[in-house]
């Protein structure tokens, strides 16, 4: 019997050790993502040069607005207590598409890509060349629509008055007619103070505020903060990296000793 179970250990292990080791590492990798991207593409997530003030809101998305072809538009925007990070600009699509804009100047870190500069602008000329063919308005000129109205116009009120309110805020995002509010807090890191708004005035319609959210709604968010070990901050993210990488190694040394072992069988 003893025999038997050795054998069912022997095999089951030799294709799930494998399996076991790819989704350790893998989970390591993930403790430390979003500071790797950073550390590899800064020019896309900082700006160049933290002024005295940003743009007015409605002023620097309009912007963004021009340079985007007329089947996307801006839908909502992501802003750090960090006057140096960029601006998160959230686009129509494709799904979960965004910028990373300069709020001091309205330009986006792309543009200052100058190869992948070059290449939009050569793509935006041969849009306008193909409308004007057409006998149609440019696609990129967005600037007639926001003349009349727009619709950030009370976005910059609203992330005044949310500031003022939170200001321990570790970023507050805003979209059309709902707004949100993160902390550097330990626990659950999707956590947030939601709030709704009227887009014709400004005025707050409803606050949900964390502490007082369903808890079938927290689970989902405290799920990803244990599994990337991030609910505790740094010291609980490095526990869960160190032990990930533990569970990655384990498998490998197992086929060591049993490699070395079959080795010595046959001589």
């Amino acid at each position: 019997m003893k025999k038997i179970f050795r054998k069912i250990h022997l095999w089951l292990s030799v294709p799930f050790g494998l399996i076991i080791t790819l989704v350790c590492f893998s989970g390591a990798m993930l403790v430390f993502e979003n500071e790797v991207n950073e550390w590899f593409r800064r020019d896309l997530y900082y700006v160049e040069t933290v002024k005295e003030s940003p743009l007015p809101m409605d002023k620097l998305l309009e912007k963004v607005a021009t340079t985007l072809p007329d089947s996307v538009s801006v839908t909502g925007v992501s802003i750090s207590s960090d006057p140096g990070r960029a601006y998160q600009v959230s686009l129509s699509k494709p799904r979960r598409a965004s910028l990373y804009v300069d709020q001091y100047t309205g330009s986006d870190a792309q543009k200052r890509d100058t190869k992948l500069a070059a290449h939009r602008e050569k793509k935006r000329e041969g849009n306008e060349v193909r409308k004007g063919e057409r006998g149609g308005r440019p696609e990129n000129n967005h600037s007639d629509m926001y003349s009349v109205t727009s619709p950030f116009v009370y976005w910059q009120e609203i992330y005044d008055k949310l500031g003022r309110q939170n200001p321990e805020y570790k970023q507050i995002s805003i979209s059309s007619g709902t707004a949100s509010v993160s902390f550097n807090r330990f626990g659950n890191q999707r956590a947030s103070d939601r709030y709704s708004f009227n887009t014709d005035n400004g005025e707050f319609t409803e606050t949900s505020l964390y502490q007082h959210q369903d808890k079938s709604g927290k689970i989902r968010g405290w799920i990803y903060s244990v599994h990337v070990g991030n609910w505790g901050g740094m010291f609980t993210r490095i526990l869960t990296f160190i032990a990930a990488l533990l569970g990655a190694a384990l498998p490998l040394t197992g086929y060591y000793l049993w490699i070395k072992r079959l080795i010595k069988v046959r001589k």
